[in-house]
């Protein structure tokens, strides 16, 4: 029965050959495929090939927003604007102690007054009481004597006083009669005909004309540049140089959680995505996607296939991971592998390993190898061989290294072995960034092997194989830096074998059993350069051997090809106990 199925890989997939693999074959199969992945500047956010869709989902987590939006200034922090924040602190302070002084006046005065309340108003009835009884005495004394009495006895002991108000009333009198009259036509009049005439046109024209000239040639500039612009720079500068203080510190704090906060943007821009169109199954290609499969499959009910390309709580790190984060990936990957209803991975012993630790039941081993080639296929053309892309001598033995050019591969070492094999030169072909490929050609210029040493870009899968039959030597130099490179299996291996290579690889347990165990090679100490030449030595010591390993290489590629690995992934898929779900019919009445 044709399954719904939905692959979920943290990359671009546009060169991860074993998820291409694995969906193509599924899709030759007459399911339906779809591999949900990360959008980046090289690839398209949607693309069909060999019969399935690549679904890629736009990567922007939260911490890269809010570095952008600090670095564009859109956030109005008080530290990104230091001086503004000043000026309004300045504005404000003062506001805030006068509403609080009046405040605080109000409640002591509504305090005073409720204590002294009492003490007032006895005063004021006292003082209210004393002025009555004033009024009404003297009020008697006028009425016993007589009015005109009282007048005549004032006069003569007061005359000054009564002259004086008599003045008052007549020179009130007069002045309310013609004096503005007076004041009006002889003293405004003037005054305004004086400024009409005069006064105005000298102020408009001496005064207010000469300052306006002043202040537009001298002193606005003098209050722009003086003033003004002293401010605005001081205030850009401390603005700038907080601003980028603060994006460093937040900076450093964010991205020591960069890899979480990724896997968490993929999974929620992902979720949504799939949701509107769930799966059968959910192929959850390593641990950072599984627990998008495991929400995806709580929801809608699917099936979770595990598919480990390596050994994930111990695979290489630039940086070593602590025992607690250790701790925490061991927790994580047990909880999701007890729900998974298949748990695919690359070697036996990674196999057993997960089966140790998490007691998984239904475990399958899928090798990461090529397509089977046919020996007739293999290069013959001058043109895609390493000899006439990089001209190399017709003498030389060409040692080939296939894969990522990155830590821990064992590359250093190789190049040192160069020293003590003169007649060879080392091909690195693959991808590499530009500080570690310059790491490289520093130590071969210290071990004096700079002309034995060339870089080769990657070049397209197709084609892989075709240029490394050109070589002599297949190289897979890994260090054991960690438990998944002990236990691992490369498809750099079987990459030589299906190029019908002799392949030199380290002595770790699953390389030698298949070096050694199908006679294509020899296995080294990778830590040890003489070692390594050592193993060189010993191929190219005989030509017939040589030839002989060249032989069962390619008898090898009979066993170890996709075309047998597609095998289990379809069996694995056939046995899936999927029960589609029922919904009740509509029974019309």
């Amino acid at each position: 029965m044709p399954l719904k199925i939905c692959m979920f890989v943290f990359n671009n997939c546009q060169h991860d050959s074993r998820v291409l693999k694995e969906a193509g074959t599924l899709a030759r199969a007459g399911h339906d495929v779809r591999i949900i992945a990360l959008l980046d500047k090289d690839s398209l956010p949607l693309e069909e090939r060999d019969g399935f869709k690549i679904i890629r989902i736009e990567r922007d987590p939260i911490h890269y927003r809010i570095l952008r939006a600090i670095r564009i200034g859109t956030w109005k922090h008080t530290l990104t604007r230091p001086l503004s924040c000043i000026r309004r602190l300045l504005v404000r302070i003062p506001k805030a102690a006068v509403r609080t002084s009046r405040s605080f006046l109000s409640k002591f005065k509504r305090r005073r007054l409720k204590s002294s309340a009492k003490l007032k108003a006895s005063f004021l009835r006292r003082s209210f009481n004393k002025t009555v009884d004033a009024a009404l005495d003297y009020h008697n004394h006028v009425k016993t004597i007589g009015a005109r009495t009282h007048i005549r006895q004032n006069f003569k002991k007061h005359p000054i006083y009564f002259l004086i108000i008599g003045w008052l009333i007549i020179s009130a009198y007069l002045f309310t009669r013609y004096g503005y009259v007076i004041a009006k036509i002889s003293i405004c009049r003037p005054l305004i005909i004086l400024w009409a005439r005069h006064l105005r046109s000298i102020l408009k024209l001496h005064i207010i004309r000469f300052l306006k000239i002043l202040w537009a040639r001298h002193l606005r500039r003098i209050y722009n540049l003086g003033i003004c612009r002293p401010f605005i720079v001081l205030e850009t500068r401390l603005s700038r140089s907080l601003n980028n203080f603060f994006y460093g510190c937040c900076k450093k704090l964010l991205m020591r959680f960069h890899r979480p906060l990724c896997f968490l943007d993929y999974y929620n821009r992902s979720y949504p995505r799939v949701l509107t169109d769930p799966a059968d199954v959910y192929h959850a290609h390593d641990l950072n996607t599984l627990p998008l499969a495991y929400k995806l499959h709580k929801k809608t009910g699917g099936s979770i296939v595990y598919d480990s390309h390596e050994f994930y709580v111990e695979r290489n790190r630039a940086n070593k991971t602590t025992p607690f984060h250790k701790f925490l990936l061991k927790r994580f990957e047990a909880f999701y592998v007890k729900n998974c209803e298949h748990v695919i991975t690359v070697s036996s012993s990674i196999g057993k390993e997960l089966k140790k630790r998490y007691s998984v039941k239904q475990l399958s081993i899928i090798l990461n190898a090529p397509q089977r080639t046919d020996s007739a296929c293999l290069t013959t053309n001058e043109n895609i061989t390493l000899r006439s892309q990089i001209g190399i001598d017709a003498n030389k033995k060409i040692i080939l290294y296939v894969g990522n050019i990155s830590l821990n591969r064992g590359l250093e070492n190789l190049i040192q072995s160069l020293s003590y094999l003169d007649n060879c030169v080392l091909v690195m072909m693959g991808k590499a960034t530009q500080t570690y490929a310059d790491k490289l050609c520093e130590v071969a210029v210290d071990s004096g092997v700079s002309d034995q040493v060339h870089f080769f870009g990657p070049v397209p899968q197709k084609q892989v194989i075709k240029y490394a039959s050109s070589a002599d030597i297949g190289a897979a130099p890994i260090l054991n830096a960690c438990l998944s490179y002990y236990y691992c299996l490369p498809n750099k291996l079987f990459e030589c074998m299906s190029a019908g290579l002799p392949t030199i690889g380290s002595n770790f347990p699953e390389l030698k059993k298949v070096i050694e165990g199908y006679g294509i090679g020899k296995t080294f100490d990778p830590e040890s350069p003489q070692d390594i030449a050592d193993a060189v030595k010993y191929i190219l010591a005989d030509e017939n051997a040589l030839n002989e390993m060249r032989k069962r290489s390619l008898e090898a590629s009979e066993v170890f090809n996709w075309q047998n690995e597609a095998e289990k992934l379809l069996a694995i898929y056939e046995a899936l106990d999927f029960k589609p779900e029922v919904y009740p019919q509509i029974v019309s009445a």
